[in-house]
C-alpha cells in the first residue's frame, strides 16, 4: 500500500496528515479496519512483514477479515488462509490483523482528517486537582495501584478491554459475568488489581493482564476486579451517558449483588465533608500501602476523557534531601530509629521534615551514622508551610531510600 509508505517515510505530523487526505476509499476502509478497536482478528504472531510487498487493499482483503473477526475462520486454518493470501496478494492483511499499521498514526490522527472514522475506546481520567478548589461534600474512593480494565456485557457476549481499548483474555471472569445479571448489555468500569489492592504488587498484575492480552492463561483466582462506574453498553459505545453517578454507582451495585462473587465488587467509597477529613483518610490509605484516593462528586456526570471530576491524589513527587538529624524511637521502635531529621530544597522552598514513614523495621535497626550527612529520597505530596513558625515542611514525607550514588 503505497500511502502507507508515504506516511512510514517522513516524521512530521503535519505531512502524515496531508498525505492521509488523499486516501482511496479502499485506503480509508484499511485505515478502519486496522484501527477500530472493537474488530478483533484472533491472531497472535504473525512473523515479518515485507514492507516491499505489501500490496494493495480490494475487497477480498475485507471479506477475509470480516471472516477472522466473526470467527468463521479461526484457528490453525485462519493462519493458514492469511499465510496464503499475504503470499498471493501481499503483507498487508498482516499490518491489518496485528491493529498497527506501524507508519506512525494513530486513530486520532485518522479522525482528524477524515472524522469518526475509526471509532474511539474513551474512558473518563482523574485529573490532579488541589483540594482548595472542590466543593466538598465528596467520595473518596480508594485509588487502586493495578490496570485499568472496562468489562463489557452485550447481552451476546462479555468482553474485557484495557483504557486503550485492546482485548483482554479473561475467561474465569467472563464466566462469573456472563448471564449473572437479568438486565444484561453494560458496561462496568474498575481497577483490576492482586487481592490486597497494594502498590506493591503492581507489576506483577501488569505482568498477568499483559500475558493474557496476548492469549496466555493466568491464573485470575489472584486477581480482584474492583469496580468503581457502571452504564449501559449503548451509552458506553455512544460515548455518551446523561446519568449522575448516584445513578450510575447504584447500577454497578446492583449488577454486582447479582454476580454475588467476593473477585468482583465495589471500590472502596468513603464520603468525606472536610479537607482535614480527606488528608487524614488520605494518609491512612498511603501508610496501609495504597496508591491514594480518587476524589469524587455524587452528581457528576461521565465525560469519556480527563476530567477534574474525578481529583486524583497520589504520591508523586520527589526529592533529595541531606540527613541531619536522627530521632529515637518510641514504643515498639525504642532502641531504634523513629525518624530521620532531612534538610534541603524543595520546590524552591528550603525544607526541615522528619521522615518516619517508609522506614522498615531493617531501617530502623541500621546505625545513626549510615544515614547522618547522606543524601536521602523522600517521596511527598506537597510542600507546605506551618502557619505559626513559618517552616516550609512536606506534606506526607516517606522514606525510599538512602541514594549512595549522591553526594550530600
Amino acid at each position: 500500500m503505497n500511502l502507507l509508505k508515504q506516511i512510514k517515510a517522513t516524521t512530521s505530523r503535519i505531512e502524515k496528515e496531508q498525505i492521509l487526505k488523499g486516501a482511496t476509499e479502499l485506503e480509508k476502509l484499511t485505515l478502519a479496519y486496522a484501527y477500530n478497536p472493537y474488530f478483533v482478528y484472533h491472531q497472535r504472531e504473525l512473523g515479518r512483514i515485507d514492507w516491499d510487498n505489501l500490496g494493495e487493499p480490494d475487497e477480498l482483503m475485507f471479506s477475509l477479515l470480516d471472516s477472522l473477526r466473526t470467527k468463521r475462520i479461526s484457528g490453525h486454518a485462519a493462519w493458514d488462509t492469511i499465510k496464503d493470501f499475504a503470499n498471493d496478494f501481499g503483507d498487508l492483511i498482516k499490518l491489518v490483523v496485528r491493529k498497527d499499521l506501524e507508519c506512525g498514526i494513530t486513530a486520532t490522527t485518522i479522525n482528524k482528517v477524515f472524522p469518526k472514522l475509526v471509532p474511539q475506546f474513551k474512558v473518563q481520567l482523574a485529573k490532579e486537582v488541589p483540594l482548595s478548589k472542590l466543593e466538598l461534600p465528596l467520595l473518596a474512593q480508594l485509588k487502586y495501584d493495578g490496570v485499568r480494565l472496562v468489562c463489557l456485557d452485550s447481552g451476546s457476549k462479555v468482553e474485557w478491554r484495557t483504557r486503550n481499548g485492546k482485548l483482554v483474555y479473561l475467561p474465569e471472569f467472563t464466566q462469573l459475568v456472563k448471564g449473572a445479571f437479568s438486565e444484561a448489555n453494560f458496561m462496568l468500569d474498575g481497577e483490576i488489581t492482586s487481592a490486597s489492592g497494594k502498590t506493591e504488587d503492581r507489576a506483577k498484575v501488569s505482568g498477568m493482564i499483559n500475558s493474557a492480552m496476548h492469549g496466555g492463561v493466568i491464573d485470575e483466582t489472584k486477581l480482584v476486579f474492583n469496580v468503581f462506574d457502571a452504564m449501559g453498553y449503548d451509552n458506553f459505545l455512544a460515548s455518551k451517558c446523561g446519568w449522575d453517578y448516584n445513578h450510575r454507582a447504584n447500577l454497578a451495585r446492583k449488577i454486582l449483588s447479582e454476580i454475588a462473587n467476593p473477585y468482583i465488587t465495589f471500590a472502596e467509597t468513603v464520603p468525606v465533608s472536610s479537607i482535614e477529613q480527606i488528608n487524614k483518610l488520605y494518609a491512612d490509605k498511603i501508610d496501609q500501602g495504597y496508591e491514594g484516593l480518587i476524589l469524587k462528586s455524587e452528581k457528576h456526570l461521565y465525560t469519556f476523557k480527563r476530567a477534574n471530576t474525578w481529583a486524583k491524589m497520589k504520591e508523586t513527587k520527589s526529592v533529595e534531601l541531606t540527613c541531619t538529624g536522627v530521632q529515637e524511637g518510641t514504643g515498639k521502635y525504642e532502641g531504634m530509629i523513629g525518624a530521620l531529621i532531612c534538610e534541603g530544597l524543595a520546590e524552591g522552598k528550603t525544607i526541615s521534615v522528619k521522615v518516619g514513614s517508609g522506614l522498615t523495621d531493617l531501617d530502623r535497626a541500621m546505625s545513626h551514622d549510615s544515614y547522618l550527612h547522606n543524601t536521602i529520597e523522600v517521596k511527598y505530596n506537597t510542600v507546605i508551610q506551618d502557619s505559626t513558625t513559618k517552616v516550609w515542611s512536606l506534606f506526607l514525607p516517606r522514606y525510599v531510600c538512602i541514594r549512595f550514588d549522591k553526594v550530600a
